[in-house]
């Protein structure tokens, strides 16, 4: 499965710094400098396996400056994914040639 982590800046200044987490991976990205003029989006992708159905909560964290106090923003939401088994059908008998 690949998440499509998509981040727009919405606000009235430009965003230098960012933070994503999610509940399934951990920290995704940490203190990454990618400047985010207002208007402008950023993506992050990430692939991995389920093996379960399950809840993942993400929290990207954009700040202006890489100290505390400076403007930021956050945003947080979560999905729920459901599995399937995999079905696969086997005639009998197997002929090769």
């Amino acid at each position: 499965m690949t998440y499509c982590y998509t981040i727009t800046n919405v606000g009235t200044m430009p965003l230098a710094w960012h933070n994503v987490e999610d509940t399934a991976e951990g920290m995704l990205m940490q203190g990454v400098q990618t400047p985010l003029g207002v208007g402008q989006s950023y993506t992050l992708l990430r692939t991995t396996t389920l093996t379960h159905a399950q809840a993942v909560t993400t929290t990207w964290h954009a700040y202006n400056e890489a100290r505390a106090g400076s403007p930021s923003a956050t945003a947080a939401d979560t999905i729920h994914i459901h599995t399937t088994a995999a079905s696969h059908t086997l005639y009998l008998p197997l002929v090769t040639r």
